[in-house]
């Protein structure tokens, strides 16, 4: 079993806090390309087959230690960097100096404080990425990885991103209307990737996971 660290923003952090988000989504770099060809890889042997498959259709292997998906020509391996099913995942989050705790620190998402009994930087916040391991207080476990295109999410997966529908108010219709979890993600996910993301239906890591700790 390894541990690998995993970056998430404050909605997201508290998400999993809450229990709501159970699964994630990583752009795969570099992109894989398929015209309808479908690779699979096991034990270092690449088979390339020729399928009626859509283009958005691409084989992908789980071994024991890696989960692999080949590109085109089969030249290009990629290992999942987010490990197999059984492995942990410790969480990224960013911190914060807590004026009121003196030297201490608290998490940005909920300001909760850290075990930390000194801030050790010159800036008043320390961003996710270089948040130490010691100061980690989520770890995960991944369930499963699979891989597909992001415009293939369903609306219960994007509930499990953590993203619920929500209800928009109206000056035409008083109860308002409700946007779908689905479309409420896709917001989320150029917001995070990038306005041109979603229309580029990138081949992403579908990372599914349970809290372990707290």
């Amino acid at each position: 079993m390894i541990a690998r660290p995993i970056l998430f923003s404050a909605p997201m952090v508290r998400a999993m806090l809450d229990g709501s988000k159970t699964q994630t989504r990583r752009v795969i770099k570099p992109q894989p390309r398929s015209n309808g060809k479908i690779f699979n890889a096991r034990a270092g042997e690449i088979r390339c087959e020729q399928d009626n498959l859509p283009p958005s259709a691409l084989l992908w292997d789980v071994g024991k230690h890696r989960v692999t998906v080949c590109d085109l020509d089969g030249t290009l391996q990629l290992c999942c960097p987010y490990g197999v099913p059984g492995d942990t995942l410790w969480v990224k989050e960013s911190i914060q100096r807590d004026e009121a705790l003196g030297q201490a620190s608290s998490f940005a998402a909920d300001c909760t404080p850290t075990k930390a009994t000194e801030w050790a930087w010159k800036r008043k916040a320390l961003p996710g990425m270089f948040m130490p391991k010691v100061l980690s207080r989520i770890t995960l476990e991944v369930t499963g990885v699979r891989v597909e295109r992001v415009q293939d999410i369903s609306e219960a997966d994007a509930v499990a991103e953590g993203v619920h529908a929500v209800e928009v108010p109206t000056c035409v219709v008083q109860n308002g209307y409700t946007i779908p979890a689905r479309a409420a993600y896709e917001t989320l996910w150029c917001d995070i990737n990038g306005a041109q993301s979603w229309a580029d239906n990138p081949w992403v890591w579908v990372v599914e996971f349970r809290r372990v700790k707290p």
